[in-house]
């Protein structure tokens, strides 16, 4: 990738598909034309931007892929011309560390393509979450939440803050977890973002449980299994976390008896369900 001028951006797309400027070329423009184009020599006008756009995808079309080039991509200036690949790069990238990404944030970085490069960072926090390496994920994670505090995509960014908490809670930072929970709560809260709710609300509870704040897990658990929105598998687990409340408020008989109302429904951890079933059963007997 470089700086490539609207006629260095004609020659790329023909090479590309490989076809001559006399091939490119029709009744409203000649191949000479397309010549001086491609090596700057004139400038490439709105009108023959048009014609050469059509044939491009045209030829596109026929050699069975789709290139939808617009006028635009020919005569935008150069630097926004080549911002766009690097971003185009960067989201389609499997991997951050793969050879076309690192050449693209290395363009961004030498061009000070800053919103391009904050995306970076969500996606350098979401692969490091997704191998489980919280402390680095967390390290990019606040790195985007910093940059980016206009919240231009508020999608990305709650879910940035949300997985923030989550990787606090996960290194035993409970205190930060709590502060990040909450405002991914809010967030969600303020944009109606009806599916994503249950699980903040089932974190807080869970983090509540950690630092012993039970009315606030009880509040939270009851907040799970009244959504509507919230699928079984979700208020299992908060059923799940409402036993282990009363096993901590030394409820050990309701600890019981929320633990058998889940014995046969859908659960991941199945084993711990009866681990628990029978750490209550024992409490119950000897108190």
């Amino acid at each position: 990738m470089e700086l490539l001028t609207s006629g260095e951006r004609v020659r790329h797309f023909r090479k590309l598909l490989g076809i001559s400027q006399k091939q490119l070329a029709d009744n409203k423009v000649s191949s000479n034309l397309i010549s001086l184009i491609e090596r700057n020599k004139i400038p490439l006008s709105t009108v023959t931007a048009s014609i050469l756009v059509d044939n491009i995808n045209r030829f596109s079309v026929e050699q069975g892929f789709e290139l939808n080039l617009s006028i635009r991509d020919l005569l935008m200036p150069r630097e926004e011309y080549l911002k766009i690949q690097c971003e185009e790069k960067i989201d389609k990238a499997k991997e951050i560390g793969n050879k076309e990404c690192k050449e693209a944030i290395e363009l961004c970085n030498k061009h000070n393509f800053m919103d391009v490069l904050v995306k970076v960072e969500e996606k350098k926090a979401d692969e490091f979450f997704e191998y489980k390496d919280y402390k680095n994920a967390a390290k990019h994670y606040k790195n985007y939440i910093e940059s980016n505090r206009d919240k231009a995509n508020i999608n990305v960014y709650t879910n940035s803050v949300y997985r923030l908490a989550l990787c606090c809670y996960n290194m035993e930072q409970y205190g930060v977890a709590l502060k990040y929970m909450n405002e991914a709560y809010e967030l969600m809260e303020e944009n109606d973002y009806k599916e994503q709710i249950g699980n903040a609300l089932y974190e807080l509870a869970l983090i509540n449980l950690k630092i012993r704040n039970l009315d606030l897990v009880e509040e939270y658990i009851n907040k799970v299994l009244n959504l509507s929105e919230c699928d079984e598998e979700l208020k299992n687990k908060a059923v799940f976390l409402k036993g282990n409340l009363y096993l901590e408020r030394a409820q050990y008989y309701d600890a019981l008896k929320v633990y058998r109302s889940l014995v046969g429904k859908e659960m991941k951890d199945i084993d711990m369900l009866y681990c628990n079933i029978s750490n209550a059963l024992d409490k119950v007997v000897t108190n």
